[in-house]
């Protein structure tokens, strides 16, 4: 019976144990995943703010062109 009980232990001990590293895998993979979110995040912040340049930069180009053609 102790011989069944050892055995039944390490069977558990080892389920656990591939349990912890799979959890493990999973919140590193969250991590990289939010880390991904937040670079996306940041390079929409500057396209955003890159197509605002444009738009300036648009806007005066038009305002040259309309005194040229005056």
């Amino acid at each position: 019976m102790a011989a069944l009980n050892k055995v039944e232990a390490s069977t558990v001990e080892k389920v656990f144990s591939k349990l912890i590293k799979t959890a493990d895998s999973e919140l590193i993979l969250e991590r990289r995943v939010l880390e991904t979110i937040e670079e996306g995040d940041s390079l929409l912040e500057e396209v955003s703010r890159a197509i605002d340049e444009l738009e300036k930069a648009q806007g005066v180009f038009k305002s040259i062109i309309n005194k040229l053609c005056k």
